[in-house]
């Protein structure tokens, strides 16, 4: 059986989850506040998210940045992609890839491709390519990310190609 606080952080963080996958944010973000003594790692993925989505900057808000400290601070791997696709959407090329370089020198699809999106937030296309062909996998998202490097790319024929052929 589940404690009290275990079921409130639950019941918590189902409705963090609903609000943000409808686009709720700024509540997520005032529910999550009044509640911060029962976050844990899935609520600190989903802030995230929001702040990311509501377009909070870092150093823009006192409570964010509370967030990011505490996000920075955790082991947990989801915590840190959802870090690493928090500053990728800010540009911040430079803390993505310290955070995905201490998650191990393993590859990992999920992590491959936020890396991806972060270089291409930032116009990087051929890094983008590089990672792409370094990745052992690729799904669907892998794939749509590389061709959109490849469309910026258009006038390369090469990395066009390399995209085609696979």
């Amino acid at each position: 059986t589940l404690h009290k606080r275990e079921k409130d952080a639950f019941y918590v963080n189902a409705m963090l989850e609903v609000l943000v996958h409808n686009d709720c944010d700024q509540k997520a973000l005032s529910l999550y506040l009044e509640h911060e003594n029962l976050s844990n790692d899935l609520s600190l993925a989903l802030m995230l998210k929001a702040m990311q989505k509501l377009g909070i900057t870092p150093g823009q808000d006192s409570a964010a940045d509370n967030i990011l400290a505490r996000a920075a601070r955790s082991k947990n791997v989801r915590v840190q992609t959802s870090l690493m696709e928090y500053y990728g959407a800010h540009g911040q090329i430079e803390h993505v890839t310290d955070i995905y370089d201490s998650l191990g020198k393993d590859s990992d699809m999920v992590r491959d491709s936020v890396l991806m999106k972060s270089h291409l937030h930032r116009r990087e296309y051929r890094k983008v390519l590089a990672i792409y062909d370094a990745m052992r996998d690729h799904d669907d998202y892998c794939h749509s990310l590389a061709i959109q490097a490849c469309q910026h790319l258009k006038d390369d024929d090469d990395d066009d190609q390399q995209i085609v052929n696979r």
